[in-house]
């Protein structure tokens, strides 16, 4: 799109959002090619946003107005005349509340209200106020989170690599992905689904920890990709993904576009160890008399977590060790004495909780 109208309008278009608009001075009626102004967000008294669509690609661009309805730019940071702290000014409350809440911990409804807003202009708002306050995050690579040691970000919760290459070993399959906690291998049931940007994001709360974190696969995502994990109160993220960087203001914006989600996050159904065939029954009665669970299908044993492994294991009665329990310790008698790992007796501890 250049700056110079020409003399053709799309019929379709909102032609009265452009009434009383000027660029450089001069009144614009008509946009070149086949733009078209389709909706139109007041931010302020100051500072109305016109949104464009090319009807020929369906490509969006955005045009920020003043008071006056002079043209400032098309993006919050390359205006003129106003800075990118003025066009946030009456929506950063309401950003630094889903950022306090819904992206870090459990969800509450903004005091702050917003205006709904097409996904671009969302978009520009969250990432301009991401870069602005949530840049104390350490982003690493995925090859150093499967290293041993312990990770976090600047002043964030510490997560132990063994958690972690877990939790990067899950992969996507039928129904809620089911996976160990980073925290303390709690088994943890996503909450909801993101798909944005092209990307599909798993949230995950650890309420032990008050903590949020998400899974993030590309859309269109091999069988075997690691995906990227971001946790907001860790101030870390792993990712071998290009523009990591840019995950905490991509998730904002979908809060920001999505006010329901704080019902349906609370609405979340967590993780019941009964929906996989287990509780008081396999605590307490031998398997023999316990009632026969449905089998699992094994495409969905292979596609979750090794959380989802064992449980689903442990559900059809069958011996289940993960991979990076220890094997089986000889004692002199000959008989060999089971040494499970961390996260087995996490798992066998929420199993018998009932």
């Amino acid at each position: 799109m250049t700056d110079q109208p020409v003399s053709t309008r799309v019929p379709e278009g909102r032609w009265d959002l452009l009434e009383g608009v000027t660029l450089d001075g001069r009144p614009v009626t008509t946009l070149y090619d086949r733009w078209m102004p389709v909706s139109s967000v007041p931010l302020s008294r100051d500072v109305t946003c016109v949104l464009l669509r090319d009807a020929d690609s369906d490509r969006l661009s955005l045009w920020y107005l003043d008071a006056g309805r002079a043209y400032l730019g098309p993006h919050i940071e390359a205006l003129n005349r106003i800075s990118a702290d003025d066009i946030l000014a009456p929506v950063a409350p309401a950003l630094a509340e889903l950022a306090q809440y819904s992206l870090a911990g459990r969800p509450q409804t903004p005091i702050a209200p917003v205006p709904p807003m097409p996904a671009l202009l969302a978009e520009q708002l969250a990432g301009a106020w991401a870069v602005r306050n949530l840049h104390a995050v350490s982003i690493v690579p995925i090859s150093r989170a499967e290293a041993d040691g312990t990770l976090s970000g600047p002043g964030g919760l510490v997560l132990d690599d063994r958690n972690m290459r877990r939790l990067l070993d899950s992969r996507v399959g039928e129904g809620p992905l089911v996976v160990a906690s980073p925290f303390d291998a709690a088994p943890l049931r996503a909450q909801t689904v993101i798909e944005t940007a092209g990307l599909t994001i798993h949230r995950f709360y650890a309420a032990d920890q008050d903590a949020a974190f998400y899974l993030i696969w590309p859309a269109s995502r091999t069988d075997d990709q690691k995906p990227a994990f971001y946790c907001p109160r860790a101030q870390l993220i792993v990712s071998d993904q290009p523009q990591a960087g840019l995950l905490p203001g991509r998730i904002l914006a979908w809060y920001l576009m999505h006010p329901d989600h704080v019902r349906d996050i609370e609405e979340a159904t967590d993780f019941q160890a009964t929906d996989y065939g287990l509780g008081r029954a396999s605590g307490l009665m031998d398997i023999s008399d316990a009632p026969e669970t449905p089998e699992v299908p094994v495409q969905a044993v292979r596609s979750q977590s090794e959380a989802w492994s064992f449980l689903a294991a442990s559900a059809a009665g069958k011996p289940a060790r993960l991979p990076d329990d220890p094997p089986p310790r000889q004692e002199k008698t000959g008989q060999a004495t089971a040494a499970p790992s961390g996260l087995f007796k996490r798992l066998r501890a929420f199993m018998k909780r009932d």
